[in-house]
């Protein structure tokens, strides 16, 4: 069974701490709900597990199988005005997508 593992994960943006040593798994097939006010490290958590953040060190803190693919829909958007709906939404690198873009 594939597992995402978080070990000791700590990110801090100046003297404001908003995760410090936090440790966890996520199973194949879990269902995982993140809450929590503005500013207390929602995106941050899910930009370092997507690679798109650092942590506050140099050491890996999280770990997963080499084909686990992690998505990441970011809450800005950066759709390029002079495209279309539906050209916006077949510019992705989703391999099914893709399919559906030929079969059109």
């Amino acid at each position: 069974m594939k597992e995402l593992k978080v070990s000791d994960l700590s990110k801090t943006y100046g003297d404001k701490v908003l995760f410090d040593q936090i440790s966890f798994i996520i199973h194949e097939h879990d269902r995982i709900g993140l809450i929590g006010v503005n500013g207390t490290g929602k995106t941050s958590l899910l930009s370092i597990l997507a690679g798109f953040q650092t942590d506050d060190s140099d050491k890996k803190h999280v770990f997963y199988p080499t084909d686990y693919r992690i998505g990441y829909l970011s809450q800005d958007s950066h759709l390029d005005p002079n495209k279309n709906v539906l050209e916006a939404v077949f510019q992705g690198e989703n391999e099914q997508v893709h399919i559906v873009k030929q079969y059109e």
